[in-house]
């Protein structure tokens, strides 16, 4: 199942008039599996930073928003392939980065660190 990503609108709190939506970070790439609560891009206005976060796991299908691009409230940002599986460069990632939590072993944290930087 494809789920579909939306811009935020800011909190009535703040105002809601003359507001400009602005990406300004991409934590995420094409293609990458991301995890529920995950952060995919940060989305400022002109009194906050909003987060946006994968509400589920899957693969990101399409990113459609870029760095700096202006952007309105409601318009679609991604859509994440719900049915796919994480690849197997993901999961010993994740593996190694709980063993050297768990384990604290010098050897076990370089070698995690490489792989998170490779894949």
């Amino acid at each position: 199942m494809k789920k579909k990503v939306f811009i935020p609108s800011q909190p009535e709190s703040f105002g809601t008039e003359n507001l400009e939506y602005k990406i300004i970070n991409l934590a995420v790439k094409n293609g990458q599996y991301v995890v529920h609560n995950q952060l995919l891009f940060e989305v400022e206005t002109n009194n906050v930073i909003l987060e946006v976060v994968s509400e589920n796991n899957g693969q990101l299908e399409s990113l459609l928003v870029t760095t700096e691009q202006v952007v309105q409230p409601g318009d679609l940002a991604a859509v994440i392939n719900t049915e796919s599986s994480p690849s197997f460069a993901f999961l010993l990632k994740i593996f190694l980065f709980n063993r050297v939590f768990m384990s604290g072993f010098i050897i076990g944290s370089i070698i995690t660190s490489l792989l998170w930087w490779l894949f």
